[in-house]
């Protein structure tokens, strides 16, 4: 698979609520994107490792597994969250399998780039 791909498993809290997720499983694209080996990714919870997945992108996820309902997402993820310096875009299809979810995502900031540059050109 080109993409990246992950399998991704529900932490909880003594109450039930989802807290993180485990990462069970990364493929070749997925350590690429991520500048990370498969072995320091499964078995890390993915906020630790990869932060800028919280708040919005967290609940997102949260909602796949709670409600079953499939995630298809352009996210824009900042390197600098206060002064909205954009890092990348992302376009995320995520899916429920078990207590967590699949997920596959692209880099699309080179798409995004372009049709804004274009946007302003006119």
């Amino acid at each position: 698979m080109l993409d990246c791909f992950g399998i991704f498993t529900s932490i909880r809290s003594s109450s039930g609520g989802i807290v993180d997720f485990s990462i069970e499983y990364v493929n070749a694209a997925a350590c690429a994107y991520n500048c990370m080996s498969a072995e320091t990714q499964i078995g890390s919870s993915l906020l630790e490792l990869l932060p800028l997945h919280g708040d919005e992108l967290f609940d997102d996820y949260c909602q796949v597994v709670e409600t079953g309902e499939p995630l298809l997402k352009e996210a824009l993820v900042y390197a600098d969250i206060e002064q909205q310096h954009l890092s990348r875009a992302l376009d995320i299809r995520a899916t429920k399998l078990g207590d967590g979810f699949v997920a596959a995502w692209r880099d699309i900031t080179d798409r995004k780039l372009a049709r804004s540059q274009n946007a302003i050109s006119y």
